[in-house]
């Protein structure tokens, strides 16, 4: 669960396929309890949330970087995450939910008749309905995740 300071960090989290809920606020009790709850890791960017804010601090991660792809790279190093090209994009941007594939027929009015002529594989999220398709955005984003999170 990232707070309100790692909200770029989440979506590219979900871009790469992993569950990363984002909370609109910083971290605070009820927050802490939530990811509890649901069993989840904080991501933080607050220093002073170490001390004394959890029993069990192996739970929260603070990052230090100030930049999107360091920050990453700071998450997928303390967590010793993969990175799976059969994961990506596999999961909502904007809902976090794990999208399922969808035949082209149910979408034609959620998607433009071009693409639907010159696309094949349609995903879309359950929860908030938005649809998916490997276009150039798809491709566009494989290339940055090569090009910048390789971890050495």
């Amino acid at each position: 669960m990232a707070d309100c300071m790692l909200g770029t960090v989440s979506k590219w989290l979900r871009i790469l396929g992993y569950d990363a809920e984002y909370s609109r606020r910083p971290v605070n009790h009820e927050l802490l309890q939530t990811a509890i709850a649901e069993d989840r890791q904080i991501l933080t960017r607050n220093t002073r949330l170490r001390a004394g804010a959890l029993e069990d601090i192996s739970r929260i991660c603070t990052i230090k970087a100030n930049e999107t792809v360091l920050q990453l790279r700071e998450v997928i190093a303390h967590y010793h995450l993969t990175l799976s090209e059969r994961a990506h994009l596999t999961r909502c941007l904007v809902c976090n939910t794990r999208l399922v594939k969808t035949p082209p027929l149910l979408l034609d009015r959620l998607v433009p008749e071009y693409i639907l002529t010159t696309r094949k594989i349609f995903l879309s999220c359950p929860r908030c309905r938005k649809v998916y398709w490997r276009g150039s955005h798809y491709h566009n984003m494989q290339e940055r995740i090569k090009e910048t999170l390789v971890i050495e």
